[in-house]
């Protein structure tokens, strides 16, 4: 579960809004089925009702997106950004191509289970254990709505327009990732990953076809 929150570098800022992504990958279609309890293992699709309403369609072969915004009411929004805001956060310091710097937002990172260990661009993020009140709050929301469990949570403050997550990928199969976004508008752009050459000659005619519509699609 990923939740962005970030405060409005205004002084009147705008009412927040809530919106909620989630992204899929599978190499196989699946056929809708109801599921009353969240799952360990993500099925691609969840509650029809939802991936009917919310699907983003004509995104070719790969993973799927659903895009929910007002995901809540502008009151919950409120009441979720205020208390997100007050939890403890920190500016890791990052190790790339030889160098080194504080990552330019501020994160809080936990997880469901103690002792999780989380590394990304060379550094070891410090996991929190167990979700605070407010967190608990909005998994148990999302799992109840997608039919999905998720057992860690990744929050990203944004102070102004000039912070941002650069482009990377999660090298992870039937990862379900939930974004939850309060606060002022941003773009949320993603790119389709297309795989390698050798791959591609074990494809089928329709799945080829697919990844070719993939490559003139940037979503946002």
């Amino acid at each position: 579960m990923s939740s962005r929150k970030r405060p409005s570098s205004s002084l009147s800022p705008p009412p927040p809004t809530s919106k909620m992504f989630k992204k899929s990958t599978s190499s196989n279609k699946a056929k809708p089925q109801t599921r009353h309890e969240p799952t360990d293992e993500f099925q691609q699709v969840t509650l029809p009702s939802f991936v009917d309403r919310w699907r983003v369609e004509d995104l070719g072969y790969g993973g799927d997106v659903y895009y929910q915004p007002q995901f809540i009411d502008s009151e919950e929004a409120q009441r979720w950004y205020d208390h997100l805001l007050g939890l403890d956060t920190y500016q890791p310091t990052l190790k790339l191509y030889g160098r080194t710097f504080p990552q330019s937002r501020q994160i809080a990172a936990y997880s469901t289970t103690p002792n999780s260990s989380l590394t990304y661009s060379g550094s070891s993020i410090t996991m929190h254990h167990p979700f605070p009140s407010i967190l608990e709050e909005i998994r148990l929301r999302l799992e109840k709505d997608l039919g999905v469990r998720f057992n860690h949570c990744m929050l990203n403050r944004y102070d102004d327009g000039s912070v941002y997550i650069g482009k990377h990928s999660d090298n992870l199969n039937n990862l379900v990732i939930a974004s939850i976004s309060l606060g002022a508008e941003r773009k949320f752009i993603m790119t389709p990953r297309l795989p390698s050459k050798t791959s591609k000659n074990s494809m089928t005619k329709d799945v080829k076809e697919g990844l070719e519509d993939r490559k003139k699609i940037s979503w946002m």
